[in-house]
């Protein structure tokens, strides 16, 4: 990022908006854009739909812009990431999504404003990892996307796709939509027997019902809930595979989640840490997502770990206890959490 002075032409950047996110006004978006041209010059982009912003950005990329600034939820984020990862252009981010993972794991501020002054301030930005997620669809039809924050394959892919149904409550009731989603799928689907997939890494593979890659010090959240799929950090990518779901087992997974603990003492349940590359197999298609996007369905999957994949602006750890908060308990879990060998 390059400061631009006041006789020299400022650098370009694109707002991405999505006038549909659940916390989206046109007041935050007319003040963000405000804040954003005291540093750049603006150009406006309204997509009209998540696939659209990935098109238009990849348009504007090769156009040659220094930004690209998200406003929207993590729906929109993903997508614009998808045509930055490799290049020199930043992604800035005003969260004005249900969720907003990415933007709460980097310590954004919640409020669009003081997230557009972040962009505004910056002087460097950070170099961020994603998961390389490679698939092999039905007809044989070849994909890849780069998860940011999370990825899956089975149980939590499912319960994306059982919440694209009716948008109209994802939008309303956010999380709590999602739990009920996430019950009804338990329960209609995962009852018993249900290994539908293998999943091979480092040499050891076992057969599961669902596959979730964590590569951030949280899994997701749920509302303000950070979720793991233990109590390690992971490095650089942990593995949480379930053979089966019991429902009987439901309480203690529960607990186990919101304890941040180690997912893998649960009976059938597996954490696999230090895995840098996995491979999912399965003689029938299963879902699979990135960062809470249906990918569709898919009988071959592999995730690889790839660093310093995408840039990102960033606030510093100050401004408010929250966001400091937030970096100084990232700096004691990385000091002091325990690194296992993979098991």
């Amino acid at each position: 990022m390059n400061n631009s002075s006041a006789d020299s032409t400022p650098e370009r950047i694109v707002l991405v908006a999505n006038p549909v996110a659940s916390q989206f006004t046109g007041g935050d978006h007319r003040m963000v854009r405000a804040i954003l041209e005291r540093r750049y010059e603006v150009e406006a982009l309204w997509p009209t739909s998540a696939e659209h912003a990935r098109e238009i950005v990849e348009t504007r990329v090769s156009a040659g812009v220094a930004g690209v600034v998200a406003m929207g939820g993590d729906g929109v984020v993903h997508q614009i990431a998808q045509a930055l990862v490799g290049t020199k252009v930043f992604l800035g981010i005003i969260p004005v999504g249900t969720t907003n993972v990415f933007s709460r794991l980097l310590g954004i501020p919640d409020k669009a404003t003081k997230a557009a002054e972040v962009i505004i301030d910056a002087q460097t930005t950070t170099s961020q990892a994603t998961v390389r997620v490679g698939y092999i669809g039905e007809a044989m039809q070849a994909g890849e996307r780069h998860a940011i924050f999370a990825t899956g394959v089975g149980l939590d892919a499912e319960v994306v796709a059982a919440a694209e149904t009716d948008p109209h409550r994802k939008l309303r009731f956010g999380s709590i939509h999602y739990a009920t989603t996430t019950i009804g799928v338990l329960w209609r689907a995962y009852r018993g027997e249900r290994r539908q997939f293998t999943v091979t890494a480092d040499g050891r593979s076992v057969q599961g019902a669902a596959v979730f890659a964590q590569f951030r010090p949280v899994y997701t959240y749920f509302g303000r809930v950070a979720l793991r799929v233990d109590g390690e950090m992971p490095d650089p990518m942990t593995l949480l595979i379930m053979e089966t779901v019991r429902l009987r087992r439901l309480p203690s997974i529960g607990f186990k989640l919101l304890a941040g603990s180690d997912l893998g003492e649960v009976a059938e349940f597996h954490t696999w840490s230090g895995i840098s590359s996995a491979r999912v197999t399965s003689d029938h298609s299963v879902y699979l997502q990135a960062d809470g996007e249906l990918l569709g369905r898919a009988d071959q999957v592999s995730f690889d770990f790839v660093s310093d994949s995408i840039r990102v602006v960033a606030p510093e750890p100050k401004g408010g206890w929250y966001v400091r908060l937030r970096h100084r308990m990232g700096e004691w879990a990385t000091r002091y959490l325990p690194r296992r060998t993979a098991r």
